[in-house]
């Protein structure tokens, strides 16, 4: 997976063919854990209002603080 910044400071995130197989194949439960990980690390990892700055969803979580 190779990631890229655009003109906008916004992310892009290239997955491979093979990654997308990958994750095609899993149950459906297992993807929904792999998701619910990711959130969570994401969220650990740069914070929510970081995160508002990319996705507009979670800025009703920074605004209710």
């Amino acid at each position: 997976m190779r990631a890229r910044q655009n003109k906008d400071n916004s992310f892009v995130h290239l997955i491979s063919d093979e990654k997308l197989a990958e994750f095609r194949g899993m149950s459906l439960r297992a993807r929904l854990h792999w998701l619910e990980v990711a959130n969570v690390f994401v969220n650990k990892a740069i914070g929510t209002k970081r995160r508002a700055l990319f996705d507009s969803r979670f800025e009703t979580l920074i605004s209710k603080k």
